[in-house]
């Protein structure tokens, strides 16, 4: 079955990229093992996207360097909240590997098929950085953080924040709400610790979700319980437009808010600029174009799409999915 994302979306348009060539938006990708999802992989193939990935797994890392793909760099280390040296938990399937070691006592609990891929088949030591360093020192100013790192999130967090109260407007975390992995921060830290840098939550999806382990004979029909969520974090327009922005760094903000399926905030954040004298006709032009995107009267198209779509087999997504 094929996969179409939608790209009806100011973001992707000539407009968008004629405004910002010269100034992408800056992706910074913790965990970046398996490279790039949607809508940042559109706006790759578009030119319109820079990305700095931090990847522990050297071999992992060395592998997406070679690629030589323009405006794309990795680092192999692993983002912490302090510069020097970090233990990882290598596990089965290295996607689950973590820095804190598995909690086995919990995790035992349910379906092997959850937590045998974690049992760790050796630990390593690697660089750890902070990301607020090595942004200041390449002097880049970054538009949106991704963090998908198995259990690490709070200690990115605590190593950025100055990036994140400053010049970052969206944040995408995996988070877990149960103690997966053992001595880690939850979902409820990461939930307090970026409402006090100034972000609201925006949206969220299940990305784990467990059954617990039974009698194999018994077949039970139920629900699995939730334990890891994705969480999207966009800025609170007063806290973003506060200090002065430049034009371009509003017009990115916008397209990120519309592209994950809040026009209503773009819009706001745009509203928030309109003492730009500078750049009152561009605003206004931005502002037609998401609207015409975004008013009722398409959905009876997009009804039709879907319905054409799965007919031919083909998955189609309005807005990208926050699970990686």
């Amino acid at each position: 079955m094929g996969i179409i994302f939608n790209q009806k979306r100011f973001i992707f348009s000539l407009f968008f990229n004629e405004l910002i060539k010269s100034d992408p938006i800056i992706l910074a990708d913790a965990g970046a093992k398996d490279g790039l999802h949607q809508p940042w992989l559109n706006l790759d193939k578009a030119g319109s996207l820079y990305v700095i990935g931090f990847e522990p797994d050297k071999d992992e890392c060395d592998k997406l360097n070679a690629t030589k793909k323009p405006n794309r760099i990795y680092i192999p280390a692993a983002l912490w909240s302090s510069e020097g040296k970090v233990d990882i938990h290598l596990a089965q399937i290295r996607s689950t590997s973590s820095v804190y070691a598995p909690n086995f006592e919990f995790i035992k609990q349910y379906k092997d098929c959850h937590w045998k891929p974690r049992i760790t088949k050796s630990v390593i030591t690697v660089d750890s950085v902070i990301l607020d360093k090595v942004l200041k020192d390449k002097k880049i100013d970054c538009d949106f953080l991704k963090i998908d790192t198995q259990g690490a999130e709070f200690e990115i967090i605590q190593g950025a924040t100055r990036s994140i109260a400053d010049n970052i407007f969206g944040v995408l975390i995996e988070t877990w709400t149960s103690e997966v992995h053992s001595g880690q921060h939850l979902t409820g830290d990461i939930l307090t610790s970026m409402t006090k840098l100034g972000f609201s939550l925006f949206d969220i999806s299940i990305a784990a979700a467990w059954q617990r382990k039974i009698d194999k004979n018994i077949k039970l029909f139920g629900k699995k319980q939730v334990i890891g969520l994705d969480l999207l974090f966009f800025k609170d327009t007063n806290k973003f437009v506060e200090g002065g922005k430049k034009l371009n760094k509003i017009i990115k903000a916008a397209a990120i808010s519309d592209v994950y399926g809040f026009p209503d905030y773009a819009l706001e954040i745009l509203n928030s600029a309109n003492n730009m004298d500078d750049g009152i006709e561009t605003l206004k032009n931005i502002k037609d174009n998401i609207i015409g995107n975004s008013l009722k009267q398409n959905r009876f198209y997009r009804k039709s799409m879907r319905v054409l779509f799965k007919i031919l087999g083909v998955k189609n997504y309005d807005f990208p999915s926050l699970h990686y």
